[in-house]
């Protein structure tokens, strides 16, 4: 079951890999930063944006699955960067992420997954502090086959979400096709 979910993960990062790099530079990371990744994956984006932040700034990486959450520790203590990543073991309606700590949370593809998202983001209000940027990208329902099975969310339904849950609509990048690349402030 190991060696499997290390291909599985292997893949989602190699396929989240192709737009990490031009994601990464939309993001507002800097220096110093307290960031998480929602839905964490294989940490594609996790450790690159350990990378980004140094020493003196924190990744929590964000999943609901434990392997993820081993295999991401593994390849971050390959990289050396172990030090600067937090592993956080989410529940369903919760990220469990101390209060006011993080100044910008992204999640990539991970909306759709989320079973009751209202409480999830309201959660994550509670973790970001005042002022603190939420990027959400996920499949917008545009493309292919993936609305019918449930792996896309529209980004009228992203925005509503996160307005109740206590987020300002800030802006829309669009240089993604099939994608909704949402940010919105605190």
């Amino acid at each position: 079951m190991l060696l499997m979910t290390e291909l599985n993960l292997k893949l989602l990062n190699w396929e989240a890999g192709k737009l990490a790099d031009k994601i990464i530079r939309r993001l507002p990371l800097k220096n110093g930063q307290r960031v998480a990744e929602i839905g964490a994956g294989g940490g594609a984006f996790t450790l690159p944006m350990a990378r980004i932040v140094g020493r003196s700034g924190e990744v929590y990486a964000v999943d609901t699955d434990s392997a993820r959450l081993a295999y991401i520790g593994r390849r971050a203590r390959k990289a050396g960067l172990l030090e600067q990543i937090t592993l956080v073991l989410g529940e369903e309606e919760d990220c469990l992420l101390p209060e006011e700590t993080i100044d910008l949370a992204f999640s990539r593809n991970c909306f759709h997954h989320i079973k009751r998202p209202g409480s999830y983001f309201s959660s994550l209000a509670l973790a970001l502090k005042t002022g603190g940027t939420a990027v959400l990208i996920d499949h917008d329902g545009s493309r292919g086959w993936l609305p019918k099975h449930g792996h896309s969310s529209t980004p009228e339904r992203i925005r509503s979400t996160m307005k109740q849950a206590g987020f300002r609509f800030s802006e829309s990048v669009t240089e993604f096709p099939g994608q909704s690349f949402q940010i919105f402030i605190k």
